[in-house]
């Protein structure tokens, strides 16, 4: 948030500048704009791609905690069917 006010007073004073002909000074503020928006973007994107890959290895952990819990359920009924078995003979 300190960025874009920091990027929307430069881009204020750009305006200024380049209205009264300071277009030197209006290219160098407009980098300095550029720089600041550019910075927090990478690191949005940085954080943007861990957070995907920490994702990926919570799907890939439910998946796993699902399949091991479906095996449970598998065992558990045979093993209650077996039962059945034995108390109806």
């Amino acid at each position: 948030m300190r960025n874009l006010s920091s990027a929307l007073m430069l881009i204020f004073f750009v305006g200024i500048n380049y209205i009264y002909g300071f277009k030197w000074i209006s290219l160098i503020l407009i980098l300095i704009v550029l720089l600041c928006l550019e910075t927090p973007a990478k690191e949005n994107i940085e954080l943007l791609k861990s957070q995907i890959e920490k994702n990926k290895v919570e799907i890939e952990m439910i998946k796993w905690n699902t399949q091991v819990a479906m095996s449970a359920t598998k065992l558990n009924l045979k093993n209650f069917e077996r039962m059945q078995d034995g108390k109806s003979n």
